[in-house]
C-alpha cells in the first residue's frame, strides 16, 4: 500500500464519521451525507501520488461542501425554465442592427479623426491615459512633465473629442 493510501486510510477511519455527522446536520439526509462524504475521500484519494495536502481535514470540509452545493444545485427542479426560454424567445434582439453598426462606425471614425487633431503631448498624453489605462503621475513621469499638465493634457483632449462628435452629430 502506498504512502499515500496509507494517509488516507488514517484520516478516514479519524474524520469520516465526523465529516458524515457534520453532513447530516446540514443535509438532513444520512444517504446522501454518507455519499457525500465518501465522494470527499474519493477526490482526496484521486490526487496524484506525493501531493502534499497541508490541512487534510480543511481539504476534505471544504471539498464535501462543494460536493454539497453541486448536489443542490443539479437536484432543484427548473419547472419555471420552459417559461423564461418562452419569455426569451419575445424579447427584443440585443444584437445591433445594420443601421446601428454602420452608426457606430462613423462615430469611431469621428473620433479617430478629432484625437488624430490633437497637439502631439496632448494626444499621447490621452492616449496613455484611456488606452493604457496609466495613472497621471506615471504618464507625467514618462512624458517628464508635471502632474498638473497631464490632467490639462486630458481634459482638453476630452472636450475637443465632445466637441467634434457633437459637431457630427
Amino acid at each position: 500500500m502506498s504512502e499515500t493510501k496509507k494517509n488516507i486510510d488514517s484520516l478516514y477511519r479519524q474524520y469520516y464519521d465526523e465529516l458524515r455527522r457534520f453532513l447530516s446536520s446540514k443535509l438532513r439526509n444520512r444517504e446522501d451525507a454518507d455519499e457525500i462524504a465518501q465522494e470527499a475521500f474519493a477526490r482526496m484519494l484521486a490526487l496524484e501520488d506525493g501531493y502534499h495536502i497541508r490541512h487534510p481535514r480543511g481539504f476534505l470540509y471544504r471539498t464535501a461542501l462543494n460536493l454539497t452545493v453541486d448536489a443542490y444545485r443539479t437536484s432543484q427542479p427548473r419547472a419555471d425554465q420552459t417559461d423564461e426560454i418562452a419569455m426569451a424567445e419575445d424579447l427584443p434582439s440585443e444584437t445591433p442592427g445594420p443601421e446601428s453598426i454602420v452608426h457606430g462606425q462613423q462615430r469611431l471614425g469621428q473620433l479617430k479623426k478629432a484625437i488624430a487633431e490633437l497637439p502631439p503631448k496632448c494626444r499621447q498624453a490621452f492616449l496613455m491615459h484611456k488606452f493604457e489605462n496609466r495613472s497621471y503621475l506615471e504618464i507625467a513621469a514618462e512624458m517628464g512633465i508635471s502632474k498638473n499638465m497631464v490632467e490639462k493634457h486630458i481634459i482638453k483632449a476630452i472636450a475637443h473629442c465632445r466637441r467634434s462628435l457633437d459637431a457630427a452629430g
